[in-house]
């Protein structure tokens, strides 16, 4: 359980990060028909580039879309490498954007976190090189990206920025007509002030997320962390095939119709930024880097609900009984608490 002074200082920390600013994507680069093996006994790198950096920033994330084709029989698109090299020619990071061995697959914004934030100049230009893994032909190119683009990233990816709900408060919202494209997924960003959870003192808090009362019956939600690591993702649980997610502690809330009750049965929820994605069905949700697969071919309508009893607001410590207002209320409040003392 937190006390009264950690809390504060989550509180505080959740207020820094919510209020920087993000600049989204900076520098790119797109080539087409570029090898990915120059042959040869030990294979080796067979395209190269410069990715041009043009201001001062901070890169945090490498964005990849791109349309891989095999050439050599045997290659598989998992062999396909792009190294990343920054400007004193030391290699960043080598990203695999593929697992599978298809022929041709095509890659859309591939987000990869670096492993540190690397600070960049003006001028100080990037490269790249194209390689395989493994050498299929020693005399032939294995394979080709038909198209190839690298985006540098000083803050999450920009096609997050759907919406940005602000922070969560009792009793919660709820956002109706939400259309949401063939083969898309539509993104959320909202804060916490406080954890869902067991606060002690402040009692048993609870967050709840579901798509109840979505014209498109068979929906699927989930909510990544400020990295795009998947917290919780759920299809069904709600009323018909509607999904529902609930963090927290305290007594369950009933079920909508036949779905299951909102027993925070996904645990509890630090204080911080977070990301809902809600898509109908068929979506893939990936552990990291908010990874979604969508294959709904149709457009969709939902409905996006979230319910909670976090009311406390850490940036007024004045206000005792979180009504939002700073009176004389919170002081007889604060009063006939301290006279009743303690169990």
């Amino acid at each position: 359980m937190l006390n009264f002074k950690s809390l504060l200082l989550v509180a505080a920390a959740t207020l820094f990060v919510g209020s920087a600013a993000h600049a989204g994507p900076r520098d790119s680069v797109t080539v087409t028909n570029i090898n990915t093996d120059i042959g040869g006994t030990c294979g080796g790198f067979a395209g190269s580039g410069t990715i041009p950096i043009t201001a001062a920033y901070t890169v945090q994330y490498i964005v990849i879309s791109g349309t891989f084709t095999r050439i050599a029989a045997g290659t598989c698109e998992s062999e396909a490498t792009i190294r990343i090299f920054d400007a004193a020619g030391t290699q960043v990071i080598a990203i695999a954007p593929f697992s599978t061995c298809t022929g041709q697959t095509t890659v859309s914004n591939l987000v990869v976190k670096l492993p540190r934030p690397i600070a960049v100049t003006a001028s100080a230009n990037w490269a790249f090189v194209t390689a395989e893994i493994y050498n299929d032909t020693n005399a032939a190119v294995d394979g080709r990206w038909d198209s190839l683009s690298i985006t540098l990233d000083d803050g999450p990816p920009f096609w997050l920025f759907v919406a940005d709900c602000g922070p969560v408060r009792a009793p919660g919202f709820s956002l109706a007509n939400q259309n949401i494209n063939a083969n898309s997924v539509r993104w959320y960003k909202f804060s916490l002030p406080l954890p869902a959870g067991d606060l002690g003192f402040f009692g048993q808090r609870f967050l709840d997320i579901d798509t109840e009362g979505s014209p498109t019956g068979d929906m699927e939600i989930a909510v990544f962390d400020a990295d795009g690591r998947l917290i919780a993702s759920d299809d069904d649980s709600g009323s018909g095939r509607q999904a529902r997610l609930t963090f927290g502690a305290g007594a369950a809330r009933p079920p909508f119709g036949n779905g299951l009750p909102y027993d925070n049965g996904n645990g509890s929820l630090e204080a911080g930024t977070y990301y809902i994605a809600i898509a109908p069905f068929d979506v893939s949700f990936g552990a990291t880097s908010w990874a979604n697969t969508p294959t709904f071919a149709t457009a969709a309508t939902a409905r996006l609900n979230i319910r909670t009893n976090i009311e406390f607001s850490p940036f007024c410590k004045g206000d005792f009984n979180q009504d939002g207002n700073y009176n004389t209320l919170d002081i007889l409040d604060f009063l006939n608490t301290w006279f009743a003392g303690c169990p």
